[in-house]
């Protein structure tokens, strides 16, 4: 299998030489420049659902005897920033509604 930039997955290649830091690399252009249309990056959330994929793949290959190892495994794929913080308020600092203004 052979994984291009834009994510696609072609048979072929050379699954035994695959590396963490290969997919490491991917997974860092994907972030920087992976758009199709050119104008920046993926989302982290779309590299992460890129590295399951590729991760379910290995986990195939290895079951079936096509490689010795996933390195899919050892590779740090983005970490999903997770929900947003929640900012609360004081009564002090708290703004006033438009109801309440004069």
């Amino acid at each position: 299998m052979t994984v291009s930039r834009d994510g696609t997955a072609r048979p072929g290649g050379r699954l035994q030489q695959l590396n963490a830091v290969h997919l490491n690399r991917l997974y860092g252009y994907l972030l920087a420049s992976g758009r199709k249309d050119g104008r920046g990056g993926l989302s982290t959330r779309s590299v992460r659902y890129l590295h399951t994929i590729i991760r379910k793949a290995l986990d195939d290959g290895l079951r079936w005897g096509r490689v010795e190892r996933n390195a899919a495994d050892l590779a740090d794929p983005t970490r999903h920033e997770g929900q947003p913080q929640v900012r609360t308020w004081s009564r002090s600092a708290a703004p006033v509604p438009a109801s309440r203004r004069r």
